[in-house]
């Protein structure tokens, strides 16, 4: 099994995304067994920041149809905006490096380039 955002020239950016979200979902082992350790760190934070961006379009999509059926606010968009686009890098600096820790303490393979594969899959 090969992972699919790898092959987002032959896929398509959308299908790739969600052939990836559907193997890591449906066949998790196969999908982790499958990530390249010594490629580059790129591909994972791509798909990570387009994830991001997909939630971030249904966080405001959600909002502005809560504001018509409720007609109650929710916080201003730049707001969440800036945190949307800070996760990203929240889990380069806190959680993959915690996450390592462990990875370290039981004896995981794949170094911290694995962790942050996992971390952002």
């Amino acid at each position: 099994m090969s992972n699919p955002w790898d092959r987002r020239q032959e896929l398509g950016n959308l299908r790739a995304f969600l052939e990836t979200i559907k193997t890591v979902l449906i066949q998790p082992k196969a999908f982790f067994d499958s990530i390249a350790v010594p490629g580059s760190l790129g591909s994972p934070f791509l798909f990570m920041i387009f994830w991001t961006i997909l939630v971030m379009g249904g966080y405001l999509a959600f909002k502005r149809i809560y504001a018509i059926f409720f007609n109650q606010g929710f916080p201003p968009a730049h707001v969440v905006g800036l945190l949307f686009l800070l996760f990203p890098l929240l889990i380069i600096l806190l959680i993959t490096p915690f996450v390592h820790l462990f990875v370290i303490m039981f004896r995981g393979k794949g170094g911290f380039k694995g962790t942050f594969n996992i971390c952002a899959y």
